[in-house]
């Protein structure tokens, strides 16, 4: 009989899925350790560290998602982002009122997060009495992605 031996191309995928898997379990048996010295630490009462710990083990992919995106390394997730970006926004517009969240996204590039707020507008005075206005003015603060520092604040225009 004739025996047939198998494709070269065949045991090198073969090797490289092995590969791959080993290389996952790995990375998986890690974060999952890491997590348990997390939980471990805030048991404890070590809330700041377990805390720090936990966005290190986050930022290991480049992003809070854990996607695999080529060229982005970014360090802030999208709830640090939108913190940051209240108290700067806080910090230059101190007097206003009713600031909601209305998304957040990131740049093209993946540089900035791009956190849109929206505020009540000033109340209008007609002949003496106060009118309240329904209408929202939106302004979008961008965020380094890297380092949470803010870059700058911008008037978002909605469509009518």
């Amino acid at each position: 009989m004739n025996e047939r031996k198998p494709s070269k191309n065949l045991d090198a995928r073969r090797l490289k899925r092995n590969k791959d898997s080993r290389d996952w379990k790995k990375a998986h048996k890690t974060k999952v350790r890491a997590w348990s010295k997390a939980w471990a630490l805030e048991q404890a009462g070590n809330k700041e560290a377990a805390d720090k710990l936990r966005s290190a083990v986050r930022g290991e992919k480049g992003n809070d998602r854990g996607s695999k995106e080529e060229g982005t390394s970014v360090h802030v997730n999208s709830k640090t982002a939108i913190e940051r970006a209240k108290a700067y926004f806080n910090e230059i517009f101190s007097s206003v009122k009713d600031l909601r969240l209305e998304e957040i996204e990131r740049s093209s590039d993946n540089t900035n997060w791009l956190v849109t707020f929206s505020l009540a507008r000033p109340d209008l005075t007609i002949s003496g009495a106060p009118v309240t206005n329904p209408h929202r003015d939106y302004k979008t603060v961008s965020i380094d992605a890297k380092t949470g520092e803010p870059v700058a604040i911008k008037m978002r225009v909605m469509a009518q």
